[in-house]
């Protein structure tokens, strides 16, 4: 359709009316006929665009994205919080114990930090290592009004973006509290199990959904369900050596705690791109470990960073090591590499992970990389007209961009 198109359309139109077949091809028709076009191709290319937001491979807006990504049961990786391995050394003279979730803070970077895990400290001046993530909780409360499928309890926009973990726990009318578990689509519930799926709205909200009597409990009127969100920073640094404190517990102010060690390297909510591409591709994995394409996605999304990857099983093994043993049978050898963490951490990071997979029969074995540097030697013609020192610092720019972090 062009203007010539519809001025034709339009004297049509008005040839059967004996008042305006009059005005045919005169000046204020096709002054008319240039406003109508003006408006039909604005309509056209205002629509062109909607319906390129109803194709998720398409769509430019982030709510967009997200909207297509909640139809396909995607929910965007969230927060990462760094993990630190910390010293602690008591010279009190008083053995003392350290509760997990104790809140202790670095003064130095302001920055707030956690232990999952509770320790004991005898007053023997010897070191103990604990982990620490980067975090702090805050405890959101919905009350239960009303008893109905599928019923969903989102959190505000900015507690949202800085989370990193959540717990779900429901106390019923009687008072009785249980923890509720994550679910994949409500796969493998019935109508008493305990489950809910995660949710990541097009307002950029996260919260959770409950099931609808048949699959997944249906919580009961009344109750209360209380959501404790991991809150972090994502991506920040925290040197080796700091000094750390423990807060709102005057009797372990006293404890040298100094930073040591990166085990995880913290990352921040995942992308719009990235939240594109993984809504796109996520039904191959499934939530399900099974082939190599599902261990890098697996272990990408809770290990941010990681610049090779690499996973193999009982045949490429006896390869490798060029003998067949008893001993490389259900194994599954896993291998990355990090550049903020060594291969300690990442190994570790690694083992911790895999350690909450439930397969069976599988043994999961990080593997150290072998980082090994090479030379490389690159030998070209360039034209006469260009300068050989721009040439040069342009090939090494592209090399080290392309090769330097892996």
């Amino acid at each position: 359709m062009n203007v010539e198109k519809i001025r034709q359309l339009f004297n049509q139109i008005i040839a059967d009316s004996a008042w305006w077949s009059r005005l045919k091809d005169s000046q204020f028709v096709a002054y008319l006929v240039t406003f109508v076009a003006q408006i039909f191709f604005r309509a056209e290319q205002v629509s062109a665009r909607r319906l390129q937001e109803a194709h998720l491979s398409r769509a430019q807006r982030y709510p967009s994205v997200l909207a297509h990504s909640e139809s396909r049961g995607y929910v965007a990786r969230k927060r990462i919080p760094l993990k630190k391995v910390v010293g602690i050394t008591n010279d009190t003279g008083v053995d003392k114990y350290l509760p997990a979730l104790s809140k202790i803070y670095s003064a130095s970077s302001d920055l707030h930090f956690m232990n999952e895990t509770p320790i004991n400290i005898k007053a023997d001046g010897k070191e103990y290592e604990l982990e620490l993530i980067q975090a702090q909780i805050q405890v959101v409360e919905f009350k239960v009004t009303e008893e109905k499928s599928f019923q969903e309890y989102l959190l505000p926009v900015q507690l949202s973006d800085k989370l990193s973990n959540i717990n779900v726990k429901v106390t019923d009318p009687s008072g009785k509290a249980e923890q509720w578990y994550q679910s994949y689509k409500f796969r493998n519930t019935n109508a008493s199990s305990h489950a809910y799926v995660e949710i990541y709205t097009q307002t950029e909200q996260l919260g959770v959904r409950f099931g609808n009597g048949v699959s997944g409990k249906v919580p009961e009127l009344g109750s209360t369900v209380t959501l404790t969100c991991y809150v972090s920073d994502g991506f920040v640094e925290l040197a080796d050596g700091v000094k750390l404190e423990v807060l709102a517990n005057e009797s372990l102010k006293d404890l040298k705690i100094k930073s040591k060690r990166t085990l995880v390297v913290g990352s921040e909510r995942e992308g719009m791109e990235s939240i594109r591409n993984n809504a796109l591709y996520h039904i191959n994995y499934d939530n399900t470990v099974v082939f190599d394409g599902d261990y890098k996605f697996f272990t990408n999304q809770h290990i941010a960073g990681l610049t090779f990857f690499r996973v193999w099983g009982e045949k490429e093994q006896e390869e490798l090591s060029g003998r067949k043993d008893l001993d490389f049978s259900g194994r599954v050898y896993l291998s990355a590499y990090h550049p903020l963490m060594d291969q300690a951490s990442v190994m570790q990071a690694m083992t911790e992970l895999y350690r909450n997979v439930k397969t069976l029969n599988v043994i999961y074995t990080p593997v150290a990389c072998k980082v090994e540097k090479f030379t490389l030697t690159l030998t070209a013609k360039i034209l006469s007209t260009q300068k050989q020192d721009e040439v040069v610092g342009l090939l090494t720019k592209a090399l080290i961009h392309k090769f330097d972090a892996a």
